[in-house]
């Protein structure tokens, strides 16, 4: 995973990996990382979809886990599979 700020300014970036909390139906979708203090920058689709920075520390802490799929992809592609399981 690219480092914080790797992907600043590309178009379509790349996520990485994505968290999930079942409990609240919430997603992090991963696209860069710190390794030392677990800081990431995400794309979250929860009550609202948004970008911003969470800790692996304290999702972990929520009863997030990392879901197991086919990456890397587009954040555009994850964004479409966003809009359509709402839909659903």
């Amino acid at each position: 995973m690219p480092k914080l700020y790797g992907q600043e300014g590309k178009e379509d970036p790349l996520v990485y990996a994505v968290l999930s909390n079942v409990r609240l139906a919430w997603h992090w979708y991963l696209l860069e990382h710190d390794p030392q203090t677990r800081e990431c920058f995400a794309f979250v689709s929860g009550f609202a979809d948004e970008y911003g920075y969470v800790w692996l520390t304290e999702l972990e802490q929520n009863g997030c886990f990392m879901l197991k799929l086919d990456l890397p992809k587009p954040l555009s592609e994850v964004r479409s599979l966003c809009e359509l399981d709402e839909a659903a």
